[in-house]
């Protein structure tokens, strides 16, 4: 210790012991002496690598949770992190990632990048992968997914149809990416009741209480959303049979050009209606909250937890796996198809959808930007009031879909009170 002063003699007798530590900035430098280590074949080199490899760290000591969120963003000055990791370490996100794992049925919630297959890897002693295993499907929802979703199902699909910058602050209350909207604040009964009204709502702190969604609301419409993924075909899936039915109506031949091909293709109101369906799924989205909001009110958190158990809705919320899922549906029986809630729900869109085509299709083709056209808050509206026409003018039918002498919306299952 000689000629060490007493500062210097203090810093060294000094032990801190850290208890779950996690790098906030730092992480290229840790896996730059990762890949610097592993390169070493030498056992030598390697432990001189651990001897002599030092690198500055910073402890801060603090009875500030909130703190945290500023000394990542204040650090983060040399390279840049998306806006989505510089909030995955706030407040907000690690209580929803802890309410998510407390759901009846375990889901992780995604915080940053590629965190799901980071802790399967290192095995953590307090995560444990099968705690979201539902056969060979992982329950995980990413934080990005969710902010599109539920930005779709409060009724703001018009803005959910591009890139939202969901992490992100901004002034302009009517710019998708608002962070404090999709995680700060929740929608009351207000703002529900606008859903149904048509025109698209908008953002007002009457509207909104001051805290965050719950996580069976976020699920929700999350599940909507992949269900709709699923159950539409792709585009090349739309096409190809398109081809089949103009074939064997011998309204184009195989060696037609594709001139004449997309000229038939374009007349044909089942490809037209699925390609329409297809390039619009986050709108879809926001027609089921109409259909959920006109039947059963507010969606509250206790709304939410007893739509999750639906038939229908339960399966995938137990395992995602939606491969599977739509060949059950399609393997189906009638009568319980009947009970599939998202079956019913979407073959219910579908038809007012088609309705709105029917009026609406020489406009929707003539459109340079036919996806904007179709998330345009005007043609949302026009799709609330298909829906409402539809739901009337069925009454008398049965449907694969809705059985006889009721409305739609009448035949839909009952919520236990709570």
């Amino acid at each position: 210790m000689k000629g060490k002063s007493k500062t210097d003699k203090a810093a060294i007798l000094t032990a801190i012991t850290l208890k779950n530590p996690q790098i906030i900035n730092g992480c290229q430098t840790v896996i730059s002496i990762y890949r610097a280590y592993t390169q070493l074949s030498d056992e030598y080199k390697q432990r001189h690598l651990r001897e002599s490899c030092f690198v500055p760290v910073r402890i801060i000591k603090t009875n500030k949770p909130d703190l945290l969120d500023e000394v990542v963003t204040a650090s983060n000055n040399q390279n840049k992190m998306s806006s989505r990791n510089l909030r995955s370490n706030t407040r907000i996100q690690r209580t929803l990632q802890r309410k998510f794992d407390q759901l009846e049925y375990r889901w992780f919630y995604e915080r940053k990048d590629g965190e799901f297959e980071s802790l399967k890897r290192y095995h953590t002693r307090t995560f444990k992968p099968k705690d979201y295993e539902s056969a060979d499907k992982h329950r995980i929802v990413s934080n990005d997914e969710i902010a599109k979703a539920w930005l779709s199902f409060i009724g703001f699909s018009s803005l959910a149809s591009e890139k939202i910058n969901a992490f992100e602050s901004v002034d302009d209350l009517l710019v998708a990416g608002r962070y404090e909207w999709l995680f700060e604040k929740r929608p009351n009964a207000a703002h529900w009741n606008a859903i149904t009204l048509g025109p698209q709502p908008t953002f007002t702190d009457e509207d909104f209480d001051p805290f965050s969604p719950a996580p069976e609301q976020y699920l929700l419409s999350y599940l909507i959303l992949e269900f709709a993924r699923a159950y539409l075909p792709s585009p090349q899936a739309n096409k190809k049979a398109c081809e089949q039915r103009l074939i064997l109506s011998k309204k184009i031949k195989e060696g037609s050009s594709a001139e004449e091909k997309n000229k038939a293709m374009m007349e044909d109101d089942s490809y037209v209606l699925y390609q329409i369906l297809s390039n619009m799924k986050e709108v879809i989205v926001e027609l089921f909250a109409w259909v959920l909001v006109k039947t059963y009110g507010p969606i509250t958190e206790v709304t939410a937890r007893q739509l999750l158990h639906l038939p229908g809705l339960l399966d995938i919320y137990k395992n995602p796996d939606l491969k599977s899922y739509m060949n059950d549906i399609r393997q189906m029986e009638p009568k319980r198809k009947l009970t599939n809630m998202l079956f019913i729900c979407m073959e219910f869109i579908k038809e007012g959808i088609m309705r709105w085509t029917s009026v609406n299709k020489r406009e929707y083709l003539a459109s340079q930007r036919r996806i904007r056209f179709l998330h345009s808050a005007a043609t949302i509206e026009q799709m609330k009031g298909f829906l409402a026409q539809a739901n009337e003018s069925t009454r008398l039918f049965a449907e694969e879909w809705k059985p006889p002498d009721v409305s739609f919306l009448e035949s839909l299952p009952k919520l236990k009170k709570s």
